[in-house]
């Protein structure tokens, strides 16, 4: 993914897939912590709510599990 939003310059940082989840959602979810990094520091945006639920960020940063997800 870093590959693909570095070489693409006007990327949409924050677009989403079918069920509205965000890039720093998915990684979230997944409790890719360094991913997360990488997307906030490239201006993600950490309150989306376009998920079907309205599940944000920081809802599926919970649903993984991974505590380090919610830490800065």
């Amino acid at each position: 993914m870093k590959a693909t939003i570095e070489s693409n310059d006007g990327v949409d940082i924050d677009c989403t897939d079918q069920t509205g989840m965000t890039a720093l959602q998915q990684a979230a979810f997944r409790g890719n912590a360094e991913m997360c990094r990488y997307l906030l520091d490239k201006g993600a945006d950490v309150n989306s709510d376009k998920h079907e639920n309205q599940y944000t960020t920081l809802m599926f940063g919970a649903l993984s599990g991974m505590a380090k997800i919610h830490q800065k």
